[in-house]
């Protein structure tokens, strides 16, 4: 199957927004402008997201944060990332921003 942005709008608008309620708290919501950088936590001093599998990491830190029903989504994330991986981008099928991330 080759996913297209249609199929990955139906996958946020069925499962991730229902989350909202979950995940907001942990979603910062106004700009610090002291603050650099939100994504030093996720690199340094050593990163906590490991590129080799991805989702992994980010279900041990939902999991840590206790965010049960985003950790619940693994297998789909699995297997939209390996269908992601098998669209060819040449297709269009999925936005060249969108198909980067895989």
């Amino acid at each position: 199957m080759n996913l297209t942005d249609a199929d990955l709008n139906q996958f946020f608008a069925s499962k991730l927004a229902p989350l909202q309620a979950v995940v907001s708290p942990f979603i910062p919501t106004k700009v610090d402008p002291s603050c650099e950088s939100y994504f030093d936590d996720v690199f340094e001093p050593e990163p906590i997201i490991i590129q080799a599998d991805m989702i992994t990491s980010l279900v041990d830190i939902w999991h840590r944060l206790g965010l049960e029903p985003l950790a619940a989504l693994e297998p789909d994330f699995r297997k939209l990332a390996k269908e992601l991986r098998a669209t060819d981008v040449q297709t269009q099928k999925v936005s060249n921003f969108i198909y980067a991330m895989y």
